[in-house]
């Protein structure tokens, strides 16, 4: 479980982070 979880945060995070930088 925890290691799916932080896969899936992780990846929601990099997206996250991409949308923000492509904004900006």
């Amino acid at each position: 479980h925890n290691s799916l979880f932080s896969e899936d945060l992780s990846s929601l995070v990099e997206t996250t982070k991409n949308e923000a930088h492509h904004q900006s």
